[in-house]
């Protein structure tokens, strides 16, 4: 039952991203310390933060979407089994987290 729950719950996992990340891409997130990019670098410099949240941002609303996406048209796929259908759920949602801070941090 669970499994079930989840596999219609799937495409809005990577949803969750967009959200974090469309503030955070249009520099609507100030320097804090619980929420965007956070390193030592990002927090001494206003310009690095928000570059660097703004990069980190776009990736997750992009990855996000495309995540959704995928999650959508596999969830649809009568080939796929249940199990399938889980491990893209998560592995989509855990590619959108890695894309987005793999990408704020390059933008340091």
């Amino acid at each position: 039952m669970f499994a079930q729950h989840m596999i219609r719950a799937a495409p809005l996992l990577p949803l969750i991203f967009v959200l974090i990340g469309l503030p955070m891409a249009l520099g609507l997130v100030p320097p804090n310390a619980f929420y965007g990019i956070r390193t030592a670098e990002t927090l001494a410099v206003d310009e690095i933060w928000y570059a660097a949240n703004s990069v980190a941002g776009t990736a997750a609303v992009v990855f996000g979407l495309t995540g959704t996406a995928i999650n959508i048209g596999v969830r649809r796929s009568a080939s796929a089994t249940l199990g399938q259908k889980q491990y893209v759920s998560y592995v989509t949602t855990i590619l959108v987290a890695l894309a987005m801070t793999v990408a704020g941090l390059i933008a340091i």
